[in-house]
């Protein structure tokens, strides 16, 4: 875009558009005689009333242009203006990487650099756990809030000793923690009958006894039970009993919550490194949520974000590029009161 001319400089370029015409001290009057002096000061004052003129009418579209970054100059100070405020609105957030997640959207200067970056992430080490995916929800990740599990286990009963088709089996729980996982309550509305009886939906065979199911698929047995609004399983006699809660299986253990994600344990608690909750591996790495992201950080593998609502990737980032995190150190030495 061209530079709009600067009030002062009106008459000049007007000169330099069209050099044929004359200027106001050349001009003659009406009559054809040569200007008095009285002529040339009316002309004077309407130059000056023209310069005024021109001056209030550009002057806006100067500032306008300014304000827009309309000149290239200006289009890079606006843009590092702009990112600059944005940078100081994100400093204080426990999740900067987010931060340079957000501008991955923004278009390349050239395909040499979209192609040199795509080398960049084929670079990096392969990762080795999944994002935890979150259908539908941006809010901040929270175990369930529950104010007590049911308190009979079904497994203390017999499970029927005949499927439906009236083939007999032995009741065996799940043999993986993948398989629990896998595990989805009833869908549907359920139905009210009094006596227990059976329901098959894609391969799963349902026993129905009031508000406790059992399901059998290929040989493995679960109960399953609807209890104030959550659903509740038992995979096994011994093992602790898993809640429903957003699409996933969690369980409590001594006060500390932990959700089942690729046939692993992950627990709920505050990570020290990031200064907010999230979810920690036994082998180190961390999960992070925030504004419908979800950070996958592993130790020597840098972090990846992704969406957490379909788990399509948005950033990689390498362990080069990671923020310094400040891990608490024992002093060097201490000296004991006396």
């Amino acid at each position: 875009a061209e530079r709009a001319p600067m009030p002062g400089a009106a008459q000049q370029a007007a000169a330099a558009a069209a050099p044929g015409m004359e200027s106001p001290s050349q001009a003659t009057n009406a009559s054809g005689e040569a200007p008095t002096a009285a002529d040339q000061r009316s002309q004077e004052l309407a130059s000056v009333r023209d310069s005024k003129s021109e001056a209030r009418a550009r002057t806006p579209a100067v500032e306008s242009r300014t304000r827009t970054g309309g000149t290239r100059k200006g289009k890079r100070r606006g843009e590092s203006e702009t990112a600059s405020a944005a940078s100081n609105d994100h400093a204080s957030s426990s999740l900067g990487i987010f931060w340079k997640a957000a501008h991955s959207s923004r278009p390349l200067a050239s395909a040499a650099e979209a192609a040199s970056a795509a080398q960049k992430a084929a670079r990096l080490p392969r990762q080795k756990h999944r994002p935890l995916l979150r259908r539908g929800r941006r809010s901040a990740l929270t175990p369930p809030k529950v104010k007590r599990a049911p308190a009979d286990n079904p497994w203390d009963q017999e499970p029927p000793k005949t499927l439906p088709n009236g083939k007999g089996f032995e009741a065996a729980p799940p043999s993986t923690q993948s398989e629990i996982e896998e595990i989805l309550p009833p869908g549907g509305k359920p139905d009210k009958l009094a006596q227990a009886h059976w329901h098959e939906d894609a391969g799963v065979s349902w026993y129905h006894d009031g508000s406790v199911w059992g399901r059998e698929q290929d040989g493995h047995w679960t109960w399953l039970e609807r209890s104030e609004g959550r659903w509740w399983l038992w995979p096994s006699a011994k093992d602790p009993v898993l809640v429903w809660h957003e699409d996933h299986w969690w369980w409590q253990s001594r006060g500390t919550w932990f959700v089942l994600h690729d046939g692993e344990p992950w627990v709920y608690r505050y990570l020290n490194d990031w200064q907010q909750e999230g979810l920690a591996h036994q082998d180190g790495s961390r999960m992070i949520f925030e504004g419908g992201r979800v950070g996958v950080i592993e130790p020597g593998r840098g972090a990846r974000v992704y969406d957490s609502d379909d788990g399509a990737p948005i950033e990689a980032i390498e362990e080069a590029r990671m923020p310094a995190r400040n891990h608490p150190s024992a002093p060097s030495s201490v000296t004991l009161p006396r």
